[in-house]
């Protein structure tokens, strides 16, 4: 799907359009905005950074388990090109756990904290 992603997420009128995109489709924009990350990633570096910024706010902003339990699957995506985005130093301190979906419950994640990624 990744390859075959690549008409829509650099489609003109998605791009011409981007704000109402992210207003209607956060996560939807959050993953192409991964996808164009890890392009980037992989061939000019220099562009990481202002794709990295739309993932960081997401992750700070919203509920982890409402991005954990949406559809998109985001951290399973994460969790496949983690290689790709260590090799530029974009920091994803998830645990393998914490990215295939297995999420503590909350109070006992903050009883003990050793068991969670600086991320979480």
């Amino acid at each position: 799907w990744f390859h075959g992603a690549k008409p829509l997420v650099y489609q003109r009128s998605f791009q011409a359009n981007w704000k109402a995109g992210m207003e209607e489709c956060p996560y939807g924009f959050a993953m192409v905005s991964l996808w164009k990350l890890v392009i980037c990633a992989e061939t000019q570096a220099e562009c990481v950074n202002q794709y990295a910024v739309i993932i960081d706010n997401m992750l700070r902003e919203r509920d982890w388990q409402e991005i954990a339990c949406n559809s998109w699957g985001m951290f399973g995506f994460l969790h496949r090109v983690r290689a790709t985005l260590k090799r530029h130093e974009f920091r994803l301190d998830f645990t393998p756990t914490e990215l295939n979906g297995a999420l503590p419950a909350l109070d006992e994640a903050l009883l003990d904290s050793a068991q969670m990624s600086p991320s979480f």
